[in-house]
C-alpha cells in the first residue's frame, strides 16, 4: 500500500503567524501554491506546524469580513490553527479518509519527530487515483491477452490431438 510520502509535495511554502498577510499571499502567488503551512515564531521546521493558511482564508476570512488595511492582517490572525497532519510513513488511502471525514483538502505532512516534510493535498490524491485506475485498465486489459492466448493455446493443442 503507498505512504503518505509517495505522494506529498516535498517543496512546501512556509509562513509563520507574526508575518504580514499581505507578503505571504504575494508568495503564494508566486510559487503558484493555494496553501502555506504556518511553523513556530522560530521558523523551525523541526517542530510540529501550527496551522494552515489557505488562498480560502485570506479571502472568506480577511476580504469579505474586514475592512481592515490589509497591510496590517497577520497570518496568525486568519490561520486555521492546530491542523490535521499526517505522518509521512502513514498509508495513504486510511489519510483519504481521515481527510474526507474532516472536510479538509490539504495537510502538512511530518516525520514521526514532528518535522515538517511535505503537504498532501487534494491534487495529491487526484494522481493517487489516477495511478489506480491506470493499474486497473492495465489488469483489465492482460486479462484479455492471457485469455486471448489460453484460447490459441487451446486451439492449437485440439488441433494436435484430433485424429487424421
Amino acid at each position: 500500500m503507498p505512504h503518505v510520502i509517495d505522494y506529498c509535495e516535498t517543496e512546501v511554502v512556509t509562513a509563520t503567524p507574526k508575518e504580514g498577510l499581505w507578503s505571504v499571499a504575494q508568495r503564494m502567488r508566486d510559487r503558484h501554491v493555494g496553501c502555506v503551512v504556518v511553523i513556530p515564531e522560530s521558523g523551525d521546521r523541526h517542530q510540529a506546524p501550527i496551522g494552515v493558511l489557505t488562498d480560502r482564508d485570506i479571502v472568506v476570512g480577511v476580504l469579505a469580513q474586514t475592512d481592515r488595511h490589509l497591510h496590517l492582517v497577520l497570518v496568525g490572525d486568519v490561520m486555521s490553527p492546530d491542523p490535521m497532519l499526517a505522518f509521512e510513513d502513514d498509508d495513504l488511502s486510511p489519510t483519504l479518509v481521515r481527510m474526507s471525514c474532516a472536510g479538509v483538502r490539504r495537510i502538512p505532512v511530518v516525520r514521526r519527530d514532528n518535522s515538517l516534510v511535505g503537504l498532501l493535498s487534494f491534487d495529491d490524491l487526484v494522481a493517487y487515483v489516477e495511478d489506480e485506475l491506470s493499474e486497473l485498465a492495465t489488469l483489465v486489459g492482460r486479462e484479455q491477452e492471457v485469455e486471448s492466448e489460453r484460447r490459441a493455446a487451446a486451439i492449437a493443442a485440439q488441433r494436435v490431438h484430433a485424429p487424421r
